[in-house]
């Protein structure tokens, strides 16, 4: 069962969501370095703006920008 569930994530997600996943924590960890509480960021405003098509197009930059302006 967990093999079969496995592909089928693997088929479903792509690379996209480790990166953006990853890039996510970056911002988590920057925002508890600077003290401030990680329970108000806005991730869904983030997700909703296209952030994952940043990541697939390798726009890096632009999808940790976009989570930093949910803050």
């Amino acid at each position: 069962m967990a093999a079969w569930l496995k592909e089928r994530l693997s088929e479903e997600f792509g690379p996209e969501y480790e990166t953006l996943l990853d890039v996510m924590a970056e911002i988590r960890d920057e925002q508890k370095a600077l003290g401030l509480p990680t329970e108000g960021l806005d991730w869904r405003r983030a997700l909703d703006s296209g952030i994952l098509e940043d990541v697939r197009m390798g726009r890096i930059d632009a999808a940790r920008e976009a989570l930093r302006a949910c803050r």
